[in-house]
């Protein structure tokens, strides 16, 4: 009966590190973290191969532009777009809270 606490204990022990790190690295600070850290790698990309001319800036056919709204592209850009809106006004609103707290 010892040998289970003990066994118990050294478990749970070592699992409370790993769980506290999923956790920290699911706040929403780490993953603003992730978002921006990612979207200045997307943009540093999108500059490189604009500048290599791997990109063209050609017009998409109305077949592909239909394809697109077919396989989910379109709904994809609006989600994310709406997504985006969302976040926005919540920084408007907390710096909106924050500058009135600061003035009094």
């Amino acid at each position: 009966n010892t040998w289970s606490w003990v066994t118990g204990a050294i478990g749970l022990v070592t699992v409370l590190p790993l769980l506290y790190a999923i956790i920290v690295a699911h706040l929403p600070a780490s993953q603003i973290k992730a978002l921006e850290d990612a979207l200045a790698d997307t943009n540093q990309l999108l500059e490189t191969v604009i500048e290599k001319g791997l990109l063209s800036d050609k017009d998409y056919t109305t077949s592909q532009q239909i394809r697109g709204l077919l396989s989910g592209l379109s709904y994809n850009i609006h989600c994310l777009c709406r997504q985006v809106k969302r976040i926005r006004a919540e920084i408007s609103k907390t710096t909106s809270e924050e500058r009135r707290r600061l003035e009094r």
